[in-house]
């Protein structure tokens, strides 16, 4: 969260923060991870879309399908605000989870149609769309399939994850 406002701020935009996930981690991993209730987490929003001029949303690691569910109930309301999907569903280093399991078919149904941009990494684009993500071909496939079925406007895939010497990313759009 903080790595977001600086990098917000360094590019001349006012980030306001709204934390679903409490996280016990370091450069070592993320050894905890604990969801806050969707009462907070739409508490924390509605007071800071209230008193804030957002014209963009960059959401995260949302922990529970409750909170995935709420989140995508408070966006079906704001229409034309730009919604960037991030999905942490785990961390690179350490045990726990960023997104219960049983939430990624909601992200998917509830979620990613209000997104203007969702980002993931391989992983997170084989658990959304239910295919291999292994090569850059994959990937351009997973893409699509974010936008076509999932409604996404535009999907990027990062590459970091795939097979081979060089990080590809792959970026879908839908025709407008």
């Amino acid at each position: 969260v903080l790595a977001y406002l600086r990098a917000f701020a360094a590019a001349g935009a006012f980030g306001s923060a709204v934390v679903a996930v409490a996280t016990v981690q370091s450069t070592a991993g993320l050894r905890r991870a604990r969801s806050l209730s969707p009462t907070e987490v739409v508490e924390q929003a509605r007071e800071v879309l209230r008193h804030q001029r957002v014209r963009a949303v960059k959401g995260g690691a949302l922990g529970s399908a409750a909170n995935v569910r709420a989140v995508a109930r408070l966006l079906a309301g704001r229409a034309g605000l730009a919604v960037v999907v991030d999905t942490p569903m785990l961390p690179s280093r350490g045990k726990a989870r960023l997104l219960a399991r049983g939430a990624v078919q909601l992200l998917r149904e509830a979620l990613l149609p209000h997104a203007t941009l969702v980002t993931v990494n391989a992983d997170e684009a084989e658990a959304l769309v239910g295919g291999p993500v292994r090569t850059v071909r994959e990937a351009h496939d997973a893409a699509r399939a974010l936008v076509s079925h999932c409604g996404a406007h535009a999907a990027l895939v990062k590459g970091g994850h795939l097979a081979g010497p060089m990080a590809i990313d792959v970026l879908a759009v839908t025709d407008m």
